[in-house]
């Protein structure tokens, strides 16, 4: 355990044993869903989105909204521990 890096929420500092469970699959989940940002990131460099576009604001908000998914899989895994 440390203060630099790691999921730190209430639930991770309770054992060594749960640290590390929790860690590695938090790092899973955001490896996962870090690469589907990654592509989505990728789409608006091949098509035309300009800022008056609808679409365009809806963009902004993609980071947000695929974030979500696996912080709610991470609580809830938590939660089992």
């Amino acid at each position: 355990m440390n203060d630099l890096y790691g999921i730190r929420i209430k639930k991770s500092y309770e054992s060594d044993e749960i640290w590390y469970k929790l860690n590695e699959y938090c790092a899973r989940e955001l490896i996962r869903w870090g690469t589907v940002l990654i592509i989505l990131g990728a789409i608006p460099f091949f098509t035309n989105i300009d800022e008056n576009n609808s679409f365009f604001y809806f963009w902004l908000f993609i980071p947000v909204i695929v974030l979500i998914p696996p912080l709610i899989k991470i609580f809830r895994y938590a939660k089992k521990l």
